[in-house]
């Protein structure tokens, strides 16, 4: 790791103080459904190609992935390649299209994990064929990887943990880093949103530096993610 030097900025500072992206690595964001984790990688996304070349994989938000990504306010990066999928793709179909990319991504964001095609007898069989896949893909190209999966359906209102991620112990083993993103239910009642507008991002293991922390954030009413 000490090759790569400091690493590819998240293009966030409050980001950037527990980590930063290095070539070869893997990173996780994981929540339960609409807590953010798609309103957070896109918005990496975008800050990092400002700069350096991005290749997005949406295999979930099909045709509102673009207006999301680049609120009307901001131009569209020229660097940001995106990659959209309403059917489910393989794993092995994603590294081609990595792979036979025109420019070399610096950075490849995945989102998200459960909804690539499965394979193997069980689902914790694919998950870790898949990770396995993506932390080879990383080191063959010399290319940080983010992915993004769910937790489990949780029965209190309460942050997730490690072993909330959903169906295999892969996912908190292999990356180097696991960020984990919550929002409690909105207790305002002159609101319109089931969640808070606000919420925290727990850096969850991070094997890259050691530092651990939370970081707060709210989520605008275009789908815009911005850390506090």
């Amino acid at each position: 790791v000490k090759q790569f030097g400091d690493g590819l900025s998240t293009g966030h500072p409050q980001l950037d103080k527990f980590f930063k992206f290095i070539p070869s690595q893997l990173y996780l964001v994981s929540g339960a459904t609409h807590q953010g984790k798609s309103a957070l990688s896109m918005r990496i996304a975008f800050e990092v190609s400002r700069k350096d070349p991005v290749l997005y994989c949406s295999l979930e938000e099909d045709v509102f992935a673009a207006p999301r990504i680049s609120p009307e306010r901001e131009k569209y990066p020229d660097k940001l390649t995106m990659l959209v999928s309403a059917q489910n793709i393989s794993t092995d179909q994603l590294i081609e299209a990595t792979e036979g990319a025109e420019e070399k991504p610096k950075l490849l964001i995945v989102d998200h994990l459960h909804f690539i095609a499965k394979s193997g007898d069980s689902p914790t069989q694919a998950i870790d064929t898949m990770m396995a896949d993506f932390a080879n893909l990383a080191k063959r190209l010399q290319i940080p990887v983010l992915l993004v999966a769910h937790t489990r359906k949780l029965n209190a209102d309460r942050a997730p943990e490690l072993d909330d991620l959903r169906d295999s112990s892969s996912l908190a083993q292999i990356p180097s880093v696991v960020m984990l993103i919550y929002r409690s239910r909105n207790t305002d009642s002159f609101s319109d949103s089931y969640l808070s507008p606000k919420g925290d991002l727990f850096i969850a293991k991070n094997r890259l530096q050691g530092k651990t922390g939370i970081v707060p954030f709210e989520i605008f009413s275009d789908g815009s993610f911005e850390f506090k």
